[in-house]
């Protein structure tokens, strides 16, 4: 079955316009509260914070309102190293964060990032689906199922 060039387009549209129309993120901000926001572009972030409490509070602030945040808030924190997995969701897609705090009990004052290496990387569904939907036309069209 040969596929012509204008209904091909046509499928990639409607196939492609969802994903990037998705591509945006779930979360507009992610931050440790007392430390700057983080950059969201990694889904794993290391960071100390010196401080008096007993837990630390992890803003995250959704895209729209469709979107569930899970793990977000007052989180208990103990002296030494503490993991919080932030997950947002909008019932399609879901985004995962995953922020290891280093807490060491002293003046509040005192509270900063030290050494944020890049341990992961982010990867939204969408620009995955994406990148197979690429690889599929290459083979079709190495398969001369379709000639662009």
């Amino acid at each position: 079955m040969k596929v012509t060039k204008r209904i091909f387009y046509v499928m990639l549209a409607v196939l492609l316009l969802p994903i990037v129309a998705s591509a945006k993120g779930l979360l507009t901000n992610l931050e440790v509260e007392g430390i700057e926001p983080l950059s969201m572009t990694k889904s794993t972030y290391n960071l100390t914070l010196t401080t008096t409490l007993d837990y630390v509070n992890i803003v995250a602030t959704p895209a729209n309102e469709g979107v569930t945040v899970t793990g977000a808030g007052k989180q208990t924190a103990t002296e030494g190293p503490n993991t919080y997995t932030i997950t947002a969701t909008d019932g399609k897609d879901a985004e995962t964060y995953t922020i290891n705090v280093n807490v060491v009990k002293g003046d509040a004052n005192v509270d900063e990032i030290k050494g944020n290496p890049n341990t992961g990387s982010f990867l939204p569904t969408s620009l995955v689906l994406l990148a197979l939907l690429a690889i599929a036309m290459v083979i079709l069209n190495k398969r001369k199922i379709f000639n662009i």
